[in-house]
């Protein structure tokens, strides 16, 4: 069974060992659900939407605890 996301979900992404932003739907997603391709741990929620919203593929963003 796959997990299903929020938007704006943070999640570890365990196999890559990166941290995952989603912002909707994903290649293997059957609707418009977020659906990731393989195992990740929830660490958090994006907050602020609007900050994102000039970033850059790859650009190196800066995530803190509130």
């Amino acid at each position: 069974m796959k997990i299903l996301l929020q938007k704006l979900t943070l999640p570890y992404w365990i196999p890559g060992r990166a941290i995952c932003i989603f912002f909707g739907k994903t290649p293997i997603s059957d609707d418009d659900k977020i659906k990731p391709a393989s195992a990740v741990n929830v660490i958090g929620k994006v907050k602020d939407w609007e900050k994102f919203k000039d970033v850059e593929e790859e650009e190196i963003i800066e995530i803190v605890k509130v």
